[in-house]
């Protein structure tokens, strides 16, 4: 490295440009008031700041800059465009114009500005070195594409179906200097456009012919064989090169335009990949895959003819007097010219060190960090422990990844102390300000890397027990310690478990009201009556439909709160009346759903009257009011619904009745069980409901279980206001096997004989693929298992 230059902290930076003897890079700040926007001059060859232009607090991320004659820039920040001069960033001009883009075009500044609150987009011409207008004209419609074509500017907008009359897509060639049209091509079929200088592709999907046409400089369109089975999306173009992406990868592709044909494609790995032609005829690739970093440089005949290793992640690079400049989200820095790919050296030491440095270049929030943590894991426990005094004393300079995965190699060598440093690591707000799972799932993939042995039981325990471990990283510590197997490992989790337990033979009906000193509004409201004074509240705990509860004010708390039977309350969309009187009261509902186009809302009253007896009625004296229980689908003139012996409002199982008997029923319990222990804070929670294939005596260590059996799932519950079981299973369990996989279930998942596969399902979001293992002690514990993500996560 020959320098380095840090973007300060709390900034990030746009990808820069290269301008002669300049790097110009548009750096955003937090600040109040929505943040601010300065251009930073770096000198190339050292990384010294030349100047420094604030553009103003308020400013979004500059959209576009363009350079003019060598002496200005002119920047477009959102809400203004700026022009300073190239010699000191002293300012030139600056107009309150919200520019998209801004494109040098014969001698004029070419300004794209988005309209507001549905106002059409307008193109402005400008003197790049006063400001002064020169031309502008206005579209019916966004324009999604706008670039210099052919010694003029092509315009593509994709249309607009909904507007009243719909605006088809089109395309447009103006006159550069005054923007006058010569001519405009309306292409009902247009999904995708690319301007190649001197060709413009378009792909139209047409009865005839779905493919790419090139549209020739008089408008007519000739199809493009070369590209019939083509639909990538171009990520950049200069001269006759093309670096396309799509599902399948990327590749680059140099095009003979007198043919119309590509000269060669060459196919690269998957992962994001940067472009830059260099002098003559060749071109530059930099790209991180999951693996690696690569810096490429390629001939005209598409053969590798340099090769050396890249920087993880980069914005942006240039080639620069032999040197290549990197932009990533944290720094810019300039390396050597070596194009080489050197060879690791014989001293493990060494390597270890080389390997950590590596690390050290991926930033906060990588999406390469959580794929690269495992490899790394498993070549610092390759090199042995004789590395342990380098990776100790890399640990506080080696990033977030060389952090966790030296870390990790620690602790897999039996060292507990770094289970400390992660767990002091979560509290740094740095690493978990994305409100991502980011810093979870990267120690996972770590710890997941280092496999189950015995030397971890400390530090895992340690993992397991802390407060503020991410509940996927005690998810994996739990099952690194079951795969253990070994009998202090179990003691450990037994002993965990033990913890979580909840007071049980207490009643688990304990909703929580709100504070007394809580003012109407929309989610409350407050009710005088003779000197007495009630609030009304919806809440969530008999499942995820809001049922509205009533309680009485007290000087310093409220009363018991009681159910008033209304389930079917949305505050987002419905309106209550009440009326209290000595006998009970009414409350009257409105709801406002949204009808047809004829009739646009269709308003549903409801009325709801109740005596302050019906609500406190308990018929069989179990602790629940007969509300709560048509509710829930229990019983209200039996005790005990599943005869256990347990009364309804003692039962943390009221439904359940049935001891577990095959493996998959005591793999089904323990998996409940164990995920929410650690899934879930320690607390009385409200009641969830749980699917499985028979009313099983389920245990929840936060909550009391209603299982409703899979058979009785397309069933209607009893007094649950018409509302489907289906809908109001908060937690689904599913036995997995080999014929019959759920949809994103992991291929690597596979259990082995006398293990059990289940898939645990919370409401529509969270799932998990789950392998459950019977260990030496007769327990069932999780000891594999994944995160499944679904499409509608």
């Amino acid at each position: 490295m020959v320098w380095e230059w840090k973007i300060p902290d709390g900034s990030w930076a746009s990808p820069c440009v290269l301008v002669e003897h300049q790097l110009l890079c548009p750096v955003m700040r937090e600040a109040p008031g929505g943040g601010a926007c300065s251009l930073v001059a770096l000198d190339p060859q050292t990384g010294r700041v030349q100047w420094q232009a604030e553009l103003g607090r308020g400013s979004v991320e500059p959209w576009s800059m363009a350079v003019f004659a060598n002496s200005v820039v002119v920047v477009g920040t959102g809400n203004h465009l700026f022009a300073l001069a190239l010699k000191d960033g002293s300012p030139v001009w600056q107009k309150a114009i919200r520019a998209v883009a801004v494109f040098p075009v014969a001698d004029n500044a070419l300004v794209h500005q988005r309209g507001m609150s549905g106002a059409p987009d307008t193109l402005v011409l400008l003197d790049p070195f006063s400001g002064a207008v020169r031309s502008s004209r206005s579209f019916e419609n966004f324009v999604d594409t706008l670039r210099p074509w052919d010694g003029d500017m092509v315009v593509v907008s994709f249309g607009f179906e909904e507007a009243l009359p719909p605006v088809l897509p089109f395309v447009v060639r103006l006159k550069a200097e005054d923007l006058r049209t010569l001519w405009r091509l309306e292409l009902p079929e247009l999904k995708n456009s690319v301007v190649l200088t001197p060709d413009l592709w378009v792909y139209l999907e047409k009865q005839n012919h779905t493919g790419w046409y090139r549209l020739q400089s008089d408008g007519n369109l000739e199809p493009l064989a070369a590209l019939a089975h083509w639909n990538g999306s171009l990520l950049w173009a200069q001269g006759e090169y093309q670096l396309w992406g799509s599902e399948e990868g990327s590749r680059l592709c140099r095009w003979r335009s007198e043919t119309a044909t590509w000269a060669w494609c060459r196919d690269l790995p998957r992962g994001k990949w940067l472009a830059q032609q260099l002098d003559g005829k060749q071109v530059a690739l930099a790209g991180s895959t999951t693996e690696e970093d690569q810096l490429l440089v390629l001939n005209d005949a598409g053969d590798v003819v340099a090769k050396a290793s890249g920087i993880p992640d980069a914005k942006a690079f240039f080639h620069f007097q032999g040197h290549w400049l990197w932009q990533q989200e944290h720094r810019i820095l300039l390396t050597g010219a070596a194009l080489k790919a050197s060879s690791p050296p014989h001293d493990v030491k060494t390597q270890a060190a080389q390997l950590l440095e590596q690390a050290a270049q991926i930033p906060h929030f990588s999406p390469l960090a959580v794929p690269r943590v495992g490899p790394l894991v498993k070549a610092l426990l390759a090199l042995g422990p004789d590395i342990k005094p380098v990776v100790q004393a890399k640990l506080s300079t080696s990033g977030p990844v060389g952090f966790v995965a030296a870390a990790t190699a620690l602790m897999a060598w039996g060292d507990p102390h770094p289970a400390d440093l992660l767990i002091h690591w979560f509290e740094e707000p740095r690493n978990t300000d994305d409100g991502s799972s980011w810093a979870g799932d990267l120690v996972v993939g770590a710890l997941r890397s280092a496999g189950s042995d015995c030397k971890q039981i400390e530090p895992l325990s340690r993992l397991l027990s802390a407060e503020g471990v991410p509940w996927m990283v005690r998810v994996e510590a739990f099952a690194s310690l079951a795969q253990c197997g070994s009998l202090p490992a179990l003691e450990r989790l037994q002993r965990w478990l033990q913890q979580q337990e909840p007071t049980r033979g207490s009643s688990w009906f304990q909703p929580n009201t709100l504070s007394p000193k809580v003012p109407s509004s929309q989610e409350a409201w407050r009710i005088l009556w003779n000197s007495r004074e009630f609030i009304v509240f919806p809440a969530w705990y008999l499942g995820p439909t809001r049922g509205l509860w009533i309680a009485e004010v007290g000087s310093k708390q409220h009363s018991k709160p009681w159910y008033t039977g209304l389930s079917d309350f949305n505050p987002a969309t419905d309106t209550l009346d009440f009326e209290i009187a000595p006998e009970g009261f009414r409350i009257i509902l409105k709801h406002n759903t949204t009808g047809s186009a004829s009739t646009p809302q269709a308003n549903v009253d409801k009325t709801l009257s109740i005596s302050w007896a019906e609500i406190r009625q308990d018929r069989d004296d179990d602790g629940l009011t007969d509300l709560v229980e048509i509710r829930l689908g229990l019983s209200p003139d039996q005790a005990d619904t599943d005869r256990d012996g347990i009364p309804d409002g003692l039962d943390w199982c009221p439904t359940c009745g049935q001891p577990p008997r095959a493996a998959e029923d005591f793999a089904a319990e323990a998996l409940l069980y164990q995920f929410f222990a650690m899934f879930e804070p320690k607390g009385i929670w409200p009641p969830v409901t749980v699917a499985w294939t028979k009313p099983l005596e389920f245990s929840h260590p936060r909550r009391a279980v209603l299982v409703i059996p899979n058979d009785q799932q397309q069933t209607r519950r009893p007094g649950a206001d018409g509302e489907s079981i289906e809908s109001v299973a908060g937690v689904r369990l599913r036995l997995v096997t080999a014929s019959q996989k759920p949809r994103g279930w992991p291929d690597d998942l596979t259990p082995n004989p006398g293990e059990v596969a289940i898939e645990l399902q919370v409401g529509d979001g969270l799932g998990v693929a789950a392998i459950m293992g019977k260990a030496a002690d007769g327990r069932w514990y999780i000891v594999r298992w994944r995160r499944l993500w679904w499409d509608n996560c």
